[in-house]
């Protein structure tokens, strides 16, 4: 908290601050034996969302929210999927409580599950500064089993209200 808590006290035009996150597949692991994992190439340990040099602090726009999928040569696009959510702050972010009581009603429960990217894209979209921290700061456990990622093939293309 205390590397984020710097970047927003040293960015005063940053409202919403995400940070690169270190993964792990083991419930028990701690986040230096995780960052270490990621270093020595232990299968379960990676890095997500580190998108410049370790330190380095990135300003993202409305388009950073997206993920757009290259399409093959000669394979026909299916927008259904060529698009795609990316949630930059995802589960730890960090914003100026001064910004986020402009934006009413604040989290959106009627589009749940993506009311966190939600907010975050209308804060963006509003004219918040979103700021991005390319170093790991906590651990997230991903679960195969947990609801979001089970029975993803058959999702994959599923309409969605966004």
């Amino acid at each position: 908290l205390m590397a984020k808590a710097r970047v927003l006290d040293s960015r005063e035009k940053c409202a919403l601050l995400s940070s690169a996150i270190v993964i792990s597949t083991s419930p028990t692991q701690t986040f230096n034996d995780a960052l270490r994992g990621t270093e020595q190439g232990t299968p379960g340990n990676s890095i997500w969302f580190m998108r410049g040099p370790k330190g380095s602090v990135q300003q993202l726009d409305a388009a950073d929210f997206f993920l757009f999928k290259k399409p093959q040569r000669g394979v026909p696009v299916n927008m259904s999927r060529a698009i795609a959510s990316q949630n930059w702050p995802h589960n730890s972010p960090m914003w100026r409580k001064s910004f986020i009581y402009l934006l009413a009603p604040g989290f959106d429960t009627s589009v749940d599950p993506i009311s966190d990217w939600d907010l975050w894209l209308r804060m963006v979209c509003s004219g918040a500064a979103a700021c991005h921290l390319n170093s790991p700061t906590h651990t997230y456990f991903v679960d195969p089993n947990s609801h979001n990622r089970r029975d993803v093939a058959s999702a994959e293309g599923a309409p969605r209200r966004i």
